[in-house]
């Protein structure tokens, strides 16, 4: 392997773990904030992600998109285990994991998820990820 590529394999690794430790560090912080704080953060983030959805794909629409659906994302599991015990969030989970594996199987290709997957445009404003650099991609 060359250096050069070792150097971006070692990037993009390190990038994926910090995405993982910022998603982390907001879920630990989103336990200490009370649901009434959390359904209006919730509300007006679910605004502007509706307002960006309406703006011409873009690299920067694209990175907004990834960070508020980051924060969405902490956010709504913070509120369902305010609502939902955790038995019923650990079948939820399995659930969602479940169909996301079974979505890239031929059994699957049906799914609701294999359809969104097909979809680049609606694929990559819905990503929790932010793009990755130097790789080629949606935008």
């Amino acid at each position: 392997m060359k250096k050069n590529q070792s150097t971006y394999l070692l990037w993009e690794y390190g990038y994926m773990w910090s995405v993982t430790i910022v998603a982390c560090a907001l879920s630990y912080l989103c336990k200490y904030l009370k649901a009434e704080i959390l359904l209006p953060s919730l509300s007006i983030l679910l605004v502007w992600v509706i307002l960006l959805w309406k703006k011409p794909i873009s690299k920067k629409v694209l990175y907004q998109l990834n960070v508020l659906n980051l924060f969405g994302a902490v956010m709504l599991g913070s509120i369902l285990s305010f609502i939902v015990s955790k038995d019923i969030m650990i079948g939820i989970i399995f659930g969602v994991v479940i169909m996301d594996v079974l979505s890239f199987t031929k059994y699957g290709k049906n799914t609701l998820n294999a359809k969104l997957s097909e979809r680049t445009n609606s694929l990559a404003r819905l990503s929790i990820c932010l793009p990755v650099l130097k790789k080629v991609s949606i935008q």
